[in-house]
């Protein structure tokens, strides 16, 4: 029977050499592929005025954050409760206030759309949102109307 272990929570001193060769060849595989340098430019979001409680956010948000801000297509696959919407919010606050965007739809099944992301909006930024609902016709005559940061 394989053993399996998760050795991303395990101290680098609780490794054996197998485990530790198996853990170094993934982190060269993670960089190679998403592009990830020791030495990469990290943007300070500490001074955003759209973005609320900017000291709350971890250390992995941050590197999550600055992952969003140097691609231009990304998907964020992390674990549930790691702050997903948080990390989007930033970037994105970040993204208005830097580069000058105007305006950030966002996608997602109606089930989440007012219990998670317009509160998380709410929470963390001083944008203003905008939930559509309705008919086809009746979202695009809201879009056209529109003046709203976050949809």
């Amino acid at each position: 029977m394989e053993r399996r272990c998760n050795i991303t929570t395990m101290k680098r001193t609780e490794m054996n050499e197998e485990t530790r060769k198996v853990f170094e060849s993934y982190k060269q595989w993670y960089r190679n592929i998403v592009g990830v340098k020791e030495n990469r430019i990290r943007v300070n979001i500490d001074n955003l005025p759209e973005f609320k409680n900017v000291h709350l956010i971890r250390e992995y948000q941050k590197t999550g954050i600055n992952f969003i801000i140097f691609r231009n297509k990304v998907l964020i696959a992390d674990e549930m409760g790691l702050g997903k919407a948080l990390i989007s919010i930033a970037a994105v606050c970040y993204l208005k206030n830097q580069k000058g965007v105007k305006k950030t739809l966002i996608i997602c099944p109606n089930s989440v759309k007012h219990s998670v992301w317009q509160k998380e909006i709410e929470k963390w930024s001083t944008l203003s949102v905008t939930v559509l609902d309705g008919s086809k016709q009746k979202r695009i005559e809201t879009l056209k109307h529109l003046d709203t940061f976050f949809l």
